[in-house]
């Protein structure tokens, strides 16, 4: 008997099916895609958008480039699936664009997850999974930014969710699927979208001792096409002799070597006991308490369960011992911990994980109507204090939307809150009590994430970073005063989200370039030195500006700067060091 999990089976004891999924569905896609045009480059975004902008540009779509200069810091088909939507553009990369892949792939990884929890689990433990997922703050983080990781995390997935649907099967269309997949994700980012499925499929033939069925010629032959299929952009990419970095080389750079002797990005050994339980929340108690279940109960579980918990183990144990650590790079054991999670959800026993569970979900319930309060609290304030009560004036456009914001997120919470406790009988609900306490948590949590993520951040980001405005003003000036292409240069580095907004068809020289041997300013004082040269645009950051070798030097590109990027209001100007300035010359 399996005493970690006796869960009902009838989907019917949920609401109405057609509605659950309308609403679940529909949750998801304005969590991920409302507002995603608004706002500038953030993160490493501009890599994407720069590298884009220059295939098009040059028509070679197997040669990234930043600033017309080689970067094949990543595999190509992240560039292309931008590419792909850039193309009814007419060529045209804008945040949007390269934002809609990484919310595309949200909306796969949601649905192989339940998928693979519906088919190992049963249908109601695919639901829970579900909003456990849609709902943990990291999954919206990086399913709104516009790079490779929700895309690798979505093809590692996919490739889960199809062994899981063909486990039985020895098929060469089964294996040829299933290392495509594989291989495709490995030309996302990086090779964890080989590594992670392989790890869950070695996990469950293990477990199952089905692993001797599958050595036959067909896995080597699904295996070769697949590796084929991998190494292809990359050998091409190869065959043209005045590119000088090397894809496969930096793949090796970036995983294996990475993985045994890091150069940077290095952390501790339990730095993922800290960044796991961080991308989980809100639900890291719940994982917490059903990892301790898994753990205790594992002689009396089934196998499927054993296989979620020994592929956390192996996912977690593997990116532990890597040499090199980021909070981002163990975003694929997420659609794990969502499956293990929800089947803890689903528990009915009587034991004192259960309890300790149902305490934690009715404060979760109890805290919905007290944020309200307080949002309610906050609008009123906003509204008759205004920027008074800050300790520096927000733009006015964001100070007329917080009122409102907060009043409308009081009245949802509100409304869903009573809505479940009053009108929908527990019977509704799997498991109870348990599982309602749990439907009200997922929905008010979904809610908050919406308009965090959809609404609030993007007019944030529009509204206090000024590095786009910054940079349109001065696109504007080279563009209406015909400034001269080749009069135009970088200062210490080769900057890329500034190459993306000047949007120059050439190359942006870079004037003392970061060297180890260089002292910063003896190519400006030469080109400033030369009449010739103007009129003449010099953009950097303060910093770079202020270490400048010569005090002469230093003081007369200090004083003579023309624009300097203004500071926003939550921002210390003391602290500005990363701000653009611009050095022009008529």
């Amino acid at each position: 008997m399996n005493h970690f999990i006796t869960q009902p089976t009838d989907f019917r004891q949920l609401p109405p099916k057609k509605i659950a999924e309308f609403l679940f569905w529909t949750a998801a896609v304005l969590m991920l895609f409302l507002n995603l045009h608004i706002g500038g480059l953030r993160g490493s975004e501009g890599r994407w958008a720069e590298v884009v902008r220059t295939m098009f540009l040059t028509g070679d779509f197997l040669h990234p480039m930043i600033n017309f200069e080689p970067y094949f810091d990543k595999p190509l088909f992240s560039y292309w699936t931008i590419a792909a939507g850039s193309v009814f553009c007419g060529g045209i990369v804008t945040e949007l664009l390269i934002r809609i892949p990484s919310a595309l792939a949200g909306l796969v990884t949601l649905w192989a997850a339940r998928l693979i929890a519906i088919r190992f689990e049963g249908k109601t433990t695919g639901f829970f999974a579900g909003w456990i997922l849609l709902t943990v703050y990291s999954f919206a983080f990086w399913g709104r930014l516009g790079e490779a990781d929700m895309l690798n995390l979505a093809f590692g997935t996919l490739a889960v969710g199809w062994y899981v649907l063909n486990r039985e099967k020895n098929s060469f269309s089964a294996y040829l699927i299933f290392g495509l997949l594989c291989a495709v994700g490995g030309q996302t980012k990086g090779l964890s979208a080989i590594a992670v499925p392989v790890l869950a499929v070695l996990a469950d033939l293990a477990l199952s001792r089905g692993w001797k069925k599958h050595l036959n010629w067909k896995i080597c032959a699904a295996g070769i096409i697949s590796v084929g299929v991998y190494l292809t952009p990359f050998l091409v990419a190869a065959l043209k002799e005045d590119y000088s970095d090397n894809g496969l080389a930096l793949v090796f750079q970036e995983n294996i070597q990475r993985f045994f002797n890091s150069l940077d990005h290095k952390q501790p050994w339990y730095a993922y006991f800290i960044h796991l339980p961080q991308l989980f929340l809100p639900w890291t108690p719940f994982l917490i308490l059903a990892l301790i279940a898994g753990i205790r109960r594992w002689k009396n579980s089934e196998e499927n369960d054993r296989w979620v918990l020994v592929s956390i183990g192996l996912i977690f144990s593997v990116f532990s011992l890597s040499d090199s650590k980021r909070v981002y790079y163990i975003l694929p054991i997420l659609p794990f911990c969502a499956i293990l999670t929800a089947r803890f959800m689903l528990s009915e026993g009587n034991g004192t994980l259960e309890k300790i569970r149902n305490i934690l979900l009715k404060i979760y319930v109890w805290m919905i109507p007290v944020l309200a309060l307080l949002l309610l609290a906050a609008a009123g304030t906003s509204w008759i204090c205004g920027s008074r009560v800050l300790k520096k004036p927000l733009p006015p456009e964001l100070m007329n939307l917080l009122p409102a914001l907060l009043l409308l997120s009081a009245l949802i919470l509100a409304v869903i809150w009573l809505v479940f406790r009053r009108m929908l009988p527990t019977p509704l609900f799997p498991n109870g009590a348990a599982g309602k306490d749990f439907a009200l948590s997922a929905a008010c949590s979904a809610v908050i994430l919406i308009v965090f993520f959809g609404i609030l951040m993007p007019q944030v980001s529009e509204n206090l970073r000024t590095e786009k405005r910054f940079f349109a003003k001065i696109s504007q000036y080279l563009d209406t005063g015909n400034f001269p292409s080749d009069r135009v240069f970088f200062f210490y580095h080769g900057y890329t989200n500034p190459s993306f907004y000047l949007s120059r068809a050439r190359k942006v020289i870079v004037l003392d370039r970061e060297r180890e041997d260089a002292e910063p300013g003896r190519e400006l004082q030469k080109i400033l030195g030369d009449p010739q040269k103007r009129p003449l645009m010099v953009i950097g950051q303060l910093r770079y500006f202020r270490k400048i070798q010569s005090p002469a030097l230093r003081k007369q590109v200090l004083d003579h700067l023309k624009w300097t990027e203004e500071s926003g209001p939550l921002e210390n100007p003391k602290k500005n060091g990363k701000k653009y300035a611009v050095l022009l010359l008529d």
